[in-house]
């Protein structure tokens, strides 16, 4: 699963819309409505044509929501290969389906606040506080217990293997 993301991320400079770099981190608490505030220094980075968000369910383990700018979740869906799918691979379907299928789009209300779906919510295990982090092409949404526990499970050796590993793979396509 990993590699599709990083193929999603390697193409993103071909793109030929808008797409905006999403960096940063940010702690913020969802309401009893099921809402969180847009940061904003968040929403200063908003593209020129912005209008919405685009939320789905993480790909792989991870139990958090990948929140998009339209261009680059039409890029995501794109690089994927989702319009290649064959209807007759059970898995592939599958796995468009359950992508597809929580995408939901969310728009900012007047004071900047969005509604992250229930289902979404749910799959996530977000209760209350919750942490924005950008991820290049798009943010995540985490509850921030679950990010935390996360970020400190993995250990120093993973992060050096995982660095060589991407050495390795990037200095191959640059010889």
């Amino acid at each position: 699963m990993w590699e599709i993301l990083f193929l999603c991320a390697a193409k993103c400079k071909k793109m030929q819309g808008e797409i905006i770099n999403c960096i940063g981190n940010w702690e913020v608490s969802l309401d009893s409505k099921g809402r969180i505030s847009v940061p904003a220094n968040l929403k200063k980075k908003f593209p020129a044509n912005f209008k919405h968000f685009v939320l789905t369910r993480a790909i792989g383990n991870d139990k958090c929501i990948y929140m998009f700018y339209q261009d680059n979740f039409d890029e995501f869906v794109k690089n994927i290969g989702f319009s290649k799918v064959n209807v007759f691979d059970n898995k592939e379907w599958d796995f468009k389906r359950t992508i597809l299928s929580t995408a939901s789009e969310v728009e900012p209300d007047s004071t900047d606040r969005i509604l992250i779906p229930t289902d979404l919510r749910v799959y996530s295990n977000i209760t209350k506080n919750v942490k924005i982090v950008g991820m290049t092409e798009f943010y995540e949404i985490w509850d921030q217990d679950q990010i935390i526990k996360k970020v400190q499970s993995t250990t120093e050796a993973e992060l050096k293997e995982t660095q060589q590993k991407f050495r390795d793979k990037f200095s191959k396509k640059n010889d």
